[in-house]
């Protein structure tokens, strides 16, 4: 136990209630923890739900460190940036596993080419470029970049056109690589299409 403490960094809260602590899923797996040294697997939930940038990075040291000494961790997280730094990832979808791969491989699965857009009016310019032709699939980043896939390089200057026929300020448009919630939407995207 003294080892995971010194760890995760807590050695000087060891006596504070677990509903206290920093992270949730500290609290949890702490208390779970006495042989924590024997294990060869081991369990964070939620792991950094609600954690500063700092303790954040302290974490992901941890883990890696846990790593190198031969245990696995299993680790639950909905942000999608956390789940970049995994070896493998299970995505879910209402229950259901839809992807199960690293992280690089899960992106380079997403077909076309990637194009992010800066443009004034994002959620009107995706609602416009929704209804044509050759858009794999859109969605908004953060709620104010667009990202599209189109199926190739090719497609690139006619969306430029399109949006600009429509009378939308465009103020950059480049290729880039997916993220993982790039591939993650474009994944439920397909399967929503399929239940229909």
């Amino acid at each position: 136990m003294d080892e995971l403490l010194e760890m995760a960094d807590l050695r000087d809260r060891r006596k504070e209630l677990t509903k206290i602590c920093l992270v949730p899923g500290v609290s949890v797996s702490l208390l779970s923890a006495p042989s924590f040294t024997a294990r060869k697997c081991f369990f964070w939930m939620k792991l950094l739900l609600g954690v500063d940038p700092l303790a954040r990075r302290s974490f992901w040291d941890l883990i890696y460190r846990l790593a190198g000494q031969g245990i696995s961790v299993l680790a639950t997280t909905h942000y999608m940036d956390e789940a970049d730094y995994c070896n493998i990832i299970a995505m879910m979808y209402q229950g259901e596993i839809v992807a199960l791969a690293g992280p690089d491989e899960i992106k380079d699965q997403l077909p076309g080419v990637l194009v992010q857009i800066d443009v004034d009016q994002p959620v009107e310019a995706q609602e416009f470029l929704s209804k044509g032709n050759n858009i794999l699939h859109s969605s908004l980043q953060g709620g104010v970049q667009l990202h599209v896939t189109v199926p190739d390089e090719n497609e690139i200057p006619a969306l430029q056109s399109r949006l600009d026929q429509a009378g939308f300020s465009v103020h950059s448009l480049e290729i880039i690589q997916p993220s993982l919630e790039d591939a993650f939407t474009a994944m439920v995207n397909e399967e929503r299409k399929e239940r229909l």
